[in-house]
């Protein structure tokens, strides 16, 4: 996957593709963005399959994707669609802390990981984060992974 020819400046929207089986899930992310024009979502797939064609069509600066998807799971997704297009933004979401869907989605190379319980307003303060080039833990998912790496004894930091 090639990088967009032009790259968005920074006064320029986001343009977002949000991978999710749910319908529903996505028209309320739709009906959520329509008040904030700073993120555009550019299109939606429902699948990991679908993902790649997506992006490479649409071009966006970030992909939103459940961690849950039929065939592939997000995290898997997000594995390849950083290895063939680096500068993507990913951010990934679950209704569950799960330690494994925490640590394969770090290790897959997320910059944001939230989850579907969240207030709405943690998706753009994410997104903004994230398109700034930081990473962004919901709290929840931020408490999960510290109380796992205190526990845990093949933990680098130790």
């Amino acid at each position: 996957m090639n990088p967009p020819a032009d790259l968005p400046p920074r006064d320029k929207p986001t343009r977002m593709v949000v991978v999710e089986s749910q319908p529903f899930f996505v028209l309320g992310i739709e009906n959520y963005l329509h008040g904030y024009p700073q993120i555009k979502l550019v299109a939606h797939t429902t699948n990991a399959a679908d993902a790649f064609e997506v992006v490479e069509a649409h071009h966006p600066d970030l992909v939103l994707a459940d961690v849950c998807l039929p065939g592939k799971s997000g995290i898997e997704l997000v594995a390849q669609l950083r290895s063939q297009a680096p500068w993507l933004k990913t951010i990934v979401y679950s209704a569950h802390v799960d330690d494994h869907y925490i640590t394969d989605a770090i290790d897959a190379g997320i910059n944001g990981y939230l989850l579907k319980d969240d207030q709405p307003e943690i998706l753009l303060k994410a997104v903004e984060t994230v398109m700034k080039g930081e990473q962004y833990l919901s709290e929840a998912i931020a408490g999960r992974l510290l109380r796992l790496m205190q526990h845990t004894k093949t933990n680098p930091i130790k």
